[in-house]
């Protein structure tokens, strides 16, 4: 388990927290009008 490995793990899970959280913040936004 070389560091660019780990690395590129982490950047995936972020790329995915950052959707799950834009799509959450667009569903609000949605549903207050």
């Amino acid at each position: 388990m070389n560091l660019t490995y780990q690395n590129r793990q982490a950047g995936l899970q972020l790329h995915r927290l950052m959707q799950f959280i834009t799509k959450q913040y667009i569903n609000k936004i949605k549903n207050m009008r």
